[in-house]
């Protein structure tokens, strides 16, 4: 019975005493990610804009991803080739471990002749045609959602599909991997292609903006289409604006010179192309990502105007993500354009914000990695009728931003954050001791309003007393304070060690 009556006491001492808050599963907001980037050094936001191949051993994957911060990697079939899907997704959930911010992994699965995924041993057998053989509408709709679904169970979050060129000749390269001959019809599969793969936790891609045509390939040099703009706009931008107003995760531009564009510039590196017409007149507000930095039209590019890498180039045209692996080379060199004002800084945090923004999206980016933002408010007696409270803002907290400390609906005092982000206030004491609520308004502009709360004790008047000790609390922007009785706590805990001492002594 006495043993029974010690457990009682030990199990209402437990119950007694609450639990450590729990962090709540809010989901990251547009005001975290913009936190979150501000927070970056300029290395770590450069990295985020890489999207590259993955390197050839398991040493050079983590240096990429610990040393270099690139945003991304993308398998091409020789890191599928011999491989089951659960082999590639352990390697690929590795990479991910190593990542202070999770990798976005790519890789381009059209069907057809280009399929990563046959290059599985899980998958070498399936059957993915060429979009434009699936078979109609219905068909290619649950292709592309079975190749999405197929990519998911590898740790593939990013699909380089659907290809939303269109040709009218069907020797040019890019015949065999378009959806039809007609532009209506390509942006009638566009539109449903595009929801069918992002469905699936999958970001779909447009790709060749503005529209390969009939030109050559750029695997292997340079190419340029003559098409009139009245042309372009008619015809070729046409499944293009299927695949945004669907609202598709991101958009690839080719190399290709668009004359009628900008004869001077590969539209990869045109800011007429990628600025003037995707992002202001077309209105996409997507991440807009480079074709291949290797591929021949570009090295010609470097090579004839003297680039030790043409990165820099494709940043300024307004790309959001630069598919190239050169990090080690182009990192220093973007650094120092950066600091001469060749690269402004916010072109480069407008690009990270939407690479992280599709992170986010894609379930990538969680309350965990977003960093911590918290108030820490100390209640100092000073004399007998006020108090002092000094609070900081930790994380990132600007000056000026306005301080309120109020006890129900009475203002008890005013003021703001200093350059260090600390406030000290002096408020007068009621004659019974009131809970106060602290407020700091919008850190950084990237927490909500009122996120930064924190409720303080204040003592009462303590006339011919001695003043309490200062009492001090942190309270962070995703986590709620919790009011703990210790007094409850400990007098149970003090039940539970009398019954135990009482109930061995009456044992021996």
């Amino acid at each position: 019975m006495k043993l029974i009556l010690a457990m009682a006491g030990l199990l209402l001492a437990l119950w007694l005493v609450p639990a450590r808050p729990v962090a709540a599963a809010t989901p990251v907001s547009a005001a975290d990610i913009a936190y979150t980037v501000a927070q970056m050094s300029l290395d770590e936001q450069l990295g985020q804009l890489f999207i590259s191949r993955t390197p050839a051993t398991p040493a050079a994957v983590e240096a990429a991803v610990r040393q270099y911060h690139v945003g991304g990697l993308i398998l091409f079939a020789p890191d599928l080739s011999g491989e089951t899907a659960a082999q590639t997704a352990a390697k690929v959930a590795g990479w991910q471990a190593q990542a202070k911010v999770p990798l976005l992994i790519a890789t381009d699965q059209e069907g057809g002749t280009v399929s990563r995924l046959n290059s599985s041993l899980t998958y070498a057998n399936q059957n993915y045609p060429e979009p434009a053989q699936a078979g109609g509408l219905t068909a290619a709709i649950a292709t592309a959602q079975a190749q999405a679904q197929a990519l998911r169970t590898l740790g593939v979050n990013w699909n380089f599909a659907p290809v939303a060129d269109v040709t009218t000749d069907p020797t040019s390269f890019i015949a065999a991997r378009g959806y039809s001959a007609s532009y209506a019809t390509t942006a009638e599969y566009i539109r449903q292609v595009v929801p069918a793969i992002q469905a699936t936790g999958v970001a779909a891609t447009l790709k060749h903006f503005p529209g390969y045509g009939a030109a050559g390939d750029t695997h292997t040099g340079f190419a340029t289409l003559q098409k009139p703009l009245a042309a372009l706009e008619a015809e070729d931008l046409v499944p293009f604006k299927a695949g945004i107003a669907a609202g598709v995760d991101a958009v690839m531009v080719t190399h290709i010179v668009m004359a009628a564009l900008d004869a001077d510039h590969p539209a990869s590196f045109s800011h007429a192309v990628v600025t003037t017409l995707l992002r202001d007149q077309l209105g996409y507000s997507g991440v807009i990502v480079t074709d291949g930095l290797d591929m021949g039209a570009i090295t010609q590019y470097a090579q004839a105007h003297g680039q030790a890498t043409p990165d820099l180039t494709a940043l300024l045209a307004g790309n959001d993500a630069i598919m190239a692996d050169d990090y080690a080379v182009a990192l220093p060199l973007l650094k120092q354009a950066v600091a001469d004002g060749t690269l402004p800084r916010q072109t480069v945090t407008t690009a990270v914000n939407r690479v992280l923004t599709l992170k986010q999206q894609l379930g990538l980016l969680t309350p965990a990695v977003v960093p911590p933002v918290a108030l820490t408010v100390s209640v100092t007696p000073l004399g007998e009728q006020r108090v002092t409270l000094a609070g900081h803002v930790s994380g990132g907290g600007q000056a000026g931003q306005p301080v309120t400390v109020q006890r129900g609906a009475q203002t008890l005092a005013t003021g703001a954050l200093d350059a260090t982000g600390a406030f000290k206030l002096v408020v007068s004491r009621a004659t019974q001791a009131q809970d106060a609520t602290v407020t700091v308004a919008s850190p950084l502009a990237a927490v909500p309003a009122g996120a930064l709360t924190d409720t303080v004790t204040l003592p009462a008047k303590a006339v011919g007393h001695r003043s309490t000790p200062t009492q001090s609390r942190s309270v962070s922007v995703r986590r709620a304070g919790v009011r703990r009785y210790w007094w409850a706590g400990l007098g149970a805990l003090t039940v539970t060690i009398l019954g135990g001492v009482w109930w061995l002594h009456r044992k021996m």
